[in-house]
């Protein structure tokens, strides 16, 4: 009879050693919500504004780039069809590679903030685009020659870019921010990588 009442109260002992430590783990869970909640919310908060909400610069700043961007890509695409030098064509399907990705994300960038783009948004001065009649004689080019105004041309055209991203340099987003640092390490790479090429031609 001892040993039945010992079992049951073991049992009893059991379920309420459990119960305890579900009830401690609840309470800490709840106190810890309480200390640090509204702190956490509001870092989440920010952490969330900085990565989807854009300032004018930011919109801006996405919309031209947007339309560089598309250039460069036409121009690479140029490149692999006209040109037979191996850096070159190897250089262009880097940029093409890493620059239509980018197109993609710039433009859901903005229509998540619920920004417009128009090719026009693009237009600009001191940005390194190339004009209409740049790129219809560099599709005209071949050999050499073509090689020498591509890689002017991009040179050009990223030093452009680079510029730009003056225009974000102090963005709290954080998208932006990190797309900057990309484009300011690619690009500068690039250029050294094809100013050497052209040394070489």
């Amino acid at each position: 009879m001892q040993m039945k009442i010992d079992k049951k109260t073991g049992i009893l002992f059991g379920v309420i050693a459990v119960l305890l430590v579900l009830l401690s783990l609840f309470l800490f869970r709840g106190s810890d919500s309480d200390m640090g909640g509204p702190h956490d919310m509001g870092g989440m908060t920010e952490n969330q504004s900085s990565s989807t909400s854009m300032n004018s610069s930011d919109i801006m700043f996405s919309q031209m780039m947007i339309a560089h961007h598309e250039q460069a890509v036409i121009m690479s695409d140029l490149a692999l069809k006209n040109s037979t030098n191996k850096e070159v064509l190897t250089l262009a399907a880097q940029i093409k590679a890493a620059q239509s990705p980018e197109i993609i994300l710039l433009k859901s960038w903005l229509n998540t903030a619920g920004a417009e783009y128009t090719p026009e948004h693009g237009m600009g001065t001191n940005n390194g685009m190339l004009s209409d009649s740049d790129i219809t004689v560099l599709k005209s080019a071949t050999g050499s020659t073509f090689d020498k105004l591509f890689l002017e041309g991009m040179i050009a055209h990223h030093e452009g870019a680079i510029e730009m991203t003056k225009m974000v340099e102090k963005s709290n987003n954080s998208d932006i921010k990190t797309l900057r640092s990309a484009i300011l390490k690619a690009q500068s790479t690039e250029i050294s990588q094809m100013q050497a090429m052209l040394n070489s031609l």
